[in-house]
């Protein structure tokens, strides 16, 4: 349940499900590029487009799709990081 998630062992797991792509249009000299602390939390972290692109190459991959919920007056979703994602 919820104290295996909260086990410092697993850091990674809440990891992979709560981070967040940094917006495409973020200024460039905030830290767009890596990973970064979440405004949410110690949970999660967020991550650039580099992160994007490196993981979708290690791992041979052409497009991740992640989201629990669509994003506040929108279209539903977002196409980001040089087109690897959507969200």
């Amino acid at each position: 349940g919820e104290d295996r998630l909260n086990d410092p062992g697993n850091y990674w797991i809440n990891n992979i499900l709560w981070s967040d792509p940094i917006e495409d249009d973020a200024d460039r000299e905030q830290g767009t590029f890596g990973v970064h602390e979440s405004p949410r939390g110690a949970r999660s972290t967020q991550f650039g487009w580099d992160v994007t692109k490196t993981f979708c190459a290690k791992n041979g991959l052409s497009l991740i799709i992640r989201s629990h919920q669509s994003k506040q007056d929108s279209l539903g979703f977002d196409i980001m990081h040089e087109n690897l994602l959507i969200r």
